[in-house]
């Protein structure tokens, strides 16, 4: 919070010494700040598709190094695995997604009572073993025809992030290191309100958390003094 706090006011003096230095730059609504605008939030979106791409690709590959093998750990252990790759903000919006996440719950809560009642060889969780092993088959399909959308979007987005650098590029320079200067600002203001909610939370968690403690050894009166009197 302080380096984000320092970070911040030397910010915002490079803003007061530009504006000392170009008066009259920094009040026009020039081309540069709507394109370092665009440009940073294609970045912004590009890089949480790539998050978010990184974390699915890695459950995919979880899920191919643990196959059905006809038990019950290896069929619970695939489900945790699908379960993650559903609750992934990039399947948030997909409606295709909506059904096969409720079935993994459900089934899973319907096949655990049933193994914990009787066995994984009763008929009743054989027939639930199946459906969860097609849901899954389901879900990966989902999961990967979407990686696939997501692979687009980013190249389109790697494609509009160069366009923006190469329009910048022929602005003048002074509007362009004003709307930079402007951007990084922003960004800084940003970090800076984040750290200081963040602490806040913190500050107010300290507060109302209480902690259970038990004594494990009780102190002992010494029967004699140690030294002395």
């Amino acid at each position: 919070l302080k380096i984000a706090e320092e970070n911040l006011k030397a910010s915002n003096q490079k803003l007061l010494n530009f504006r000392k230095s170009n008066l009259g730059v920094y009040d026009l609504e020039t081309q540069a700040s709507n394109f370092l605008k665009r440009k940073a939030e294609a970045e912004s979106e590009r890089d949480g598709l790539l998050q978010s791409q990184s974390a699915l690709n890695e459950l995919l590959a979880q899920a191919e190094g643990v196959l059905p093998d006809g038990t019950s750990r290896v069929l619970l252990e695939r489900n945790s695995i699908f379960l993650e790759i559903v609750k992934l903000p990039i399947f948030n919006a997909d409606a295709s997604m909506a059904i096969p996440k409720g079935k993994l719950v459900n089934l899973e809560k319907e096949y655990r009572d049933i193994i914990g009642a009787t066995s994984e060889q009763n008929d009743k969780a054989i027939e639930i073993a199946d459906e969860l092993n097609d849901v899954h088959k389901q879900v990966e399909s989902i999961a990967r025809r979407e990686n696939r959308n997501v692979s687009a979007e980013i190249r389109q987005l790697n494609s509009d992030i160069a366009s923006y650098e190469t329009r910048l590029g022929s602005l003048p320079a002074k509007e362009s290191q004003w709307a930079e200067l402007q951007r990084e600002n922003k960004e800084l203001q940003d970090i800076f309100n984040n750290l200081s909610s963040q602490n806040s939370k913190i500050k107010i968690r300290e507060g109302t958390d209480t902690e259970e403690i038990r004594i494990l050894d009780p102190a002992i009166v010494p029967m004699s003094p140690i030294n002395g009197n």
